[in-house]
């Protein structure tokens, strides 16, 4: 069962079965970390006030559909141990600022589309890619040359 914090500034879900109700559109962390997480784990309509969203360790090998579309305002995604295929779920995030991806698999991804997926997005500050299989040092130079980055 889903267990909901609200403080002043903010509604958070911290999730231990998977499921997300589909009436907290103002929800504006998410955390479901460590739990099988299907595509269809987000509801229909955008949840336009969700800015975090912490979904480590889920078995996600897909993007849900529409992911970009269903939480346009996201600008902390932490990602990490899961398999994604690769990163262009995360097309269209413009106020997208740290994403977390160490230890994740990033199916047959090469280098070469990792940068291009994340440099799309102008306000990406920071990339943690501890661990993660796919990245070479000179992906690693490439990923320097993205001005925000640090």
């Amino acid at each position: 069962m889903p267990i909901f914090e609200t403080s002043s500034d903010s509604t958070s879900l911290v999730s231990s079965n998977g499921m997300v109700p589909h009436y907290r559109p103002l929800l504006s962390i998410a955390t479901s970390s460590g739990n099988p997480l299907a595509t269809d784990f987000f509801p229909p309509q955008a949840l336009y006030s969700l800015a975090y969203l912490e979904a480590a360790a889920c078995k996600l090998s897909t993007w849900p559909r529409n992911f970009a579309q269903r939480m346009p305002n996201l600008r902390h995604i932490n990602l990490n141990y899961n398999f994604l295929e690769d990163l262009t779920g995360l097309s269209g995030l413009q106020g997208l600022r740290k994403l977390s991806l160490i230890g994740a698999r990033l199916g047959e991804t090469g280098s070469r589309e990792i940068i291009s997926d994340l440099r799309g997005l102008g306000t990406l500050e920071s990339v943690d890619i501890r661990s993660v299989a796919r990245i070479c040092c000179q992906t690693l130079k490439q990923l320097l040359t993205i001005s925000k980055l640090r």
